[in-house]
């Protein structure tokens, strides 16, 4: 039972009428979702988003079991949103920083971190890390979207040093010094202690 905007009560009904679900009805409902464009977000000062910010996969070289159900999980909490009238921002992301990516970078250029020097290990590590977030993201976008159909909102993945100008740069606007904004920046988006 419901409640209409004149107080009279009303019997919900599902709208799909038959008992047995029927696979057409998927493609009709996709169609619609790709027209109406349901997987950007979209800011509505009306509305508060439904932001999810997860705890990103390590990239160590494939996509494993448990974070394909996690992925899973999540996504079936953003459509659930998507469906109840909230904008959604669910950004997909990577963790790049931390034993796994110092193990990767290691095996990958089959060095060692105690005899490299820092900024040269850091800057393998950063580039290792492009090329496997890419080849990961594909994979996902691959595997969870058909051809020619959009259902993750990439516009908001961003590397960390593109979060870091971004954040410069509103330092900057708000009166912070170059130097001080390019610290704070810097331990922001790469997640240091400074």
């Amino acid at each position: 039972m419901s409640v209409d905007e004149t107080g009279a009560t009303k019997k919900l009904l599902p709208r799909i009428a038959e008992k047995r679900w029927n696979h057409v009805h998927e493609r009709e409902i996709f169609d619609k979702w790709q027209k109406e464009q349901i997987y950007r977000f979209k800011f509505s000062a009306g509305k508060r988003p439904f932001v999810i910010d997860t705890p990103p996969p390590y990239p160590s070289g494939t996509w494993h079991i448990g974070a394909v159900a996690q992925y899973s999980q999540i996504d079936m909490i953003a459509r659930t949103a998507r469906m109840l009238g909230h904008p959604v921002l669910f950004p997909i992301g990577f963790d790049r920083n931390g034993l796994p990516v110092e193990l990767y970078t290691e095996n990958l250029y089959k060095i060692k971190l105690r005899d490299t020097p820092r900024e040269k290990f850091i800057e393998l590590c950063r580039t290792a890390l492009d090329d496997l977030e890419n080849k990961m993201l594909e994979d996902v976008l691959n595997t969870l979207q058909p051809k020619d159909v959009v259902i993750i909102d990439t516009d908001h993945c961003k590397t960390p040093e593109e979060e870091e100008f971004e954040i410069y740069a509103a330092l900057l606007r708000h009166g912070r010094s170059k130097e001080d904004a390019a610290r704070i920046a810097k331990a922001m988006a790469w997640d240091d202690e400074q």
